[in-house]
């Protein structure tokens, strides 16, 4: 949910823009219910997203605007600075080359589509917990090495990054079904974002084309995003900074 941006009054970093001087605004999808349970990827950003980018820009006509974007909103952010004008461009964790890992995991991305259809066509989207479920899969003793830590961790350490992040963590929203099936095939599966092959209402996104400064944030331990799924994005778009956060 959003409100990782903004987790905690002395770890924010929506906080922190705001102290150096920055108007934050923080994007919250909510959970897909009604209508929005038939969108997809175009439908979130074309009914959602934009407006609320031109509504900004019609409040605020004479203000620079900076778009940041963390994990899949990070893709969405790049289709914003290609379709809008923008004075700079955050990308934190922003998944793009979903091949760059074992042949195996690869193996398991392509199946994903098929496997998890059934659940979609039952459910109608597929709910948090089976994202979270996906997620521990990928680093199955994580568990275990997370209380480890723990006992070493002290109490603020613990309220920070234990209590504060697991509660985050497993307070997932849970995907429209359209927008499942887009993700899964495409990005999981097809690994059409790292082929420059995927669209956003019609128009391609093409990090080469961007003509945007852009500030490419990824982590050294991230397992869902690694580090080497992100550099390849850092070495096509023409101005870009890349940090690797420890």
């Amino acid at each position: 949910r959003a409100y990782i941006l903004d987790l905690l009054p002395d770890q924010s970093l929506a906080l922190f823009l705001k102290e150096e001087g920055y108007r934050v605004i923080l994007l919250d999808w909510g959970d897909p219910e009604g209508e929005v349970l038939t969108y997809g990827l175009d439908a979130y950003f074309s009914n959602l997203l934009l407006p609320a980018v031109d509504a900004l820009k019609g409040t605020f006509p004479n203000a620079p605007l900076f778009v940041l974007g963390y994990c899949m909103g990070g893709v969405f952010a790049l289709g914003v600075s290609q379709m809008r004008a923008v004075q700079g461009l955050i990308l934190i964790a922003m998944p793009w080359d979903f091949h760059q890992t074992s042949d195996a995991r690869i193996r398991r991305y392509q199946a994903l589509p098929g496997a998890l259809q059934p659940l979609l066509d039952g459910w109608g989207y597929l709910p948090g917990e089976v994202i979270q479920a996906l997620f521990h899969s990928l680093n199955p003793t994580g568990l275990i090495e997370k209380f480890e830590r723990f006992t070493q961790w002290t109490t603020e350490e613990r309220r920070t990054f234990f209590v504060a992040l697991e509660d985050w963590v497993n307070d997932s929203v849970p995907l429209a079904k359209n927008v499942a099936q887009e993700t899964l095939s495409r990005w999981f599966a097809e690994n059409r974002l790292a082929h420059s092959d995927l669209t956003l209402c019609g128009q391609r996104l093409n990090p080469m084309a961007n003509p945007t400064h852009t500030l490419l944030i990824t982590g050294d331990k991230d397992r869902i995003v690694p580090c080497q799924g992100e550099h390849p994005l850092g070495s096509l778009m023409p101005r870009v900074t890349v940090n690797v956060a420890g």
